[in-house]
């Protein structure tokens, strides 16, 4: 069973990317230029061979935060945890997990 495939897409924009869409907003506001050029940095520092996803492009992900399509928001889903756990506050790495 591919979990892809089988879920409806009006639950998979509804819901499950909805949450990523809203997480998403939450840790890019009240950071300041450091930290977003940090979040970009590590963005970008990924490997993504082992994900199947395409090449993140991060300048265009930061830039147009408020813009972003389901396929971005995949990618952040399966990444998030690992790029911001030091610089978000412990209740928002527990909600991407």
């Amino acid at each position: 069973l591919d979990v892809h495939i089988a879920t409806p897409v009006k639950i998979l924009h509804t819901f499950l990317l909805g949450i990523v869409k809203y997480l998403w907003d939450r840790p890019t506001h009240p950071l300041d230029t450091g930290g977003v050029a940090l979040l970009e940095m590590r963005l970008a520092s990924l490997h993504e061979s082992g994900w199947n996803v395409p090449k993140i492009n991060t300048t265009y992900m930061i830039q147009y935060c408020q813009q972003l399509l389901g396929k971005h928001f995949k990618t952040l889903a399966q990444c998030m945890p690992f790029i911001i756990e030091d610089i978000v506050t412990w209740q928002m790495l527990e909600a991407w997990v």
